[in-house]
């Protein structure tokens, strides 16, 4: 464990991180091509404000030029 600190207005203590992902691939799993989203972010185990609340979402396209 280690201590809190701040900075302006956000405190960082313990903190609770989560991701999860779509995608899509074309022509199912033998597709070369594939598009989707990333979602990330965390949640303050000692403060809920906004500023500790942060989620940040993430587009991404995949092609597999040589899937060997």
């Amino acid at each position: 464990m280690r201590a809190g600190a701040r900075l302006l207005n956000v405190r960082a203590d313990d903190e609770l991180a989560y991701a999860v992902a779509l995608g899509y691939r074309f022509g199912g799993f033998d597709g070369k091509t594939e598009i989707g989203v990333e979602l990330n972010g965390g949640i303050g185990l000692h403060e809920q404000d906004s500023e500790e609340l942060p989620l940040e979402a993430l587009g991404y396209l995949s092609h597999a030029i040589n899937p060997d």
